[in-house]
């Protein structure tokens, strides 16, 4: 479903809008489909482009001397996000260490108690997969495009937003991955085969859960910067942690994570994003701040209101049966 989406939206817009920016703007301000060739007056293209076409004449040359420049609104989102990688590595983000598996405990009695619940936990869970199959697979496949997706974020559209989703998955990587490294800690299906997990087991450790802590960090570094002092948060602000918890527990109902390990994702991107606080700040002269300043100037027409009933997104199959169930009782037995 996902899939379709990315595929098609932003294969169509990101391909056809960006294509026509990035393709066509790429060679400057010249319009989709003009060679340079034709531009200088030449009448032949120039040998890096046989398929241009020949506009004979003199056109004149769309520059303005001292003002022209590579916009950042032409930066691809990707790259972009590179830029402010390193200021938040820089940071001391080791001393923010997650707290020791509790299924890796050197006391037997606790470790084996706690993953013969988890074992029992994670094969209840299985019985979601019919139903989440399809956002799962594409969850493991281009995690990045459900958010930019679930964002409205685009190199078309919201351009300084994507390019957060691409710092929340860079960053959350190197981190993850060192923490990762640091506890060695085994995949479910490694403890119990029988689990059959319905994405390959990923081939790094299990703790913390990669996705959980890249996920919960997007939705905890924007919510940050949309917060305004003295005002309640962003109307985007708890659709995303409600985002990113549903992409963390999809992750055990494939089979591929415990719960602990999602728990811990989650506290570490609540850690960084506190310790970065001050660099997520748009009046900073730094690529980062740059950054949060246009995010900001993105998201400032939008108005949050209060939902008209308590409808609650994402019901589990669960509590679905269960209501089902309920009106079937007769009365003084539900």
């Amino acid at each position: 479903m996902s899939g379709f989406r990315d595929g098609g939206m932003d294969g169509g817009m990101d391909g056809g809008m960006d294509g026509g920016m990035d393709g066509g703007m790429s060679g400057g301000s010249v319009l989709p489909g003009i060679a340079l060739s034709g531009l200088l007056g030449e009448e032949e293209p120039l040998p890096s482009n046989p398929y241009a076409p020949k506009i004979p004449g003199n056109y004149p040359l769309l520059i303005t001397f001292g003002k022209t420049s590579f916009s950042d609104a032409w930066w691809s989102p990707a790259l972009r996000a590179q830029l402010c990688l390193p200021a938040l590595l820089k940071t001391n983000w080791e001393t923010k260490k997650p707290s020791d598996p509790i299924y890796m405990s050197k006391n037997a009695a606790i470790s084996g108690e706690f993953l013969k619940r988890e074992i029992n936990s994670l094969r209840e869970a299985a019985m979601l997969r019919p139903a989440r199959q399809a956002e799962i697979l594409q969850q493991n496949a281009a995690l990045d495009g459900d958010w930019r997706q679930f964002l409205g974020a685009h190199q078309s559209r919201r351009p300084a937003t994507a390019a957060l989703v691409y710092l929340g998955f860079g960053v959350a990587t190197v981190i993850g991955m060192h923490w990762k490294r640091h506890f060695k800690a085994p995949r479910p299906a490694q403890i119990y085969p029988a689990l059959t997990p319905i994405v390959p087991t990923p081939r790094h450790p299990s703790y913390p859960s990669n996705h959980s802590f890249q996920s919960h960090l997007i939705a905890d570094m924007l919510t940050a910067i949309l917060q305004e002092k003295g005002k309640p948060a962003h109307g985007i602000a708890e659709p995303a942690k409600a985002f990113a918890h549903r992409i963390a527990r999809n992750r055990e109902i494939a089979g591929v994570h415990f719960s602990p390990d999602s728990e811990a994702g989650k506290w570490l991107a609540a850690q960084m994003t506190a310790l970065w606080a001050n660099l997520l700040n748009p009046k900073a002269d730094t690529e980062l701040g740059k950054l949060v300043k246009d995010i900001k100037a993105e998201w400032v027409d939008t108005t949050a209101y209060q939902s008209p009933d308590q409808f609650q997104p994402y019901r589990s199959l669960a509590d679905v049966v269960a209501d089902k169930v309920k009106q079937l009782l007769p009365p003084g037995n539900q």
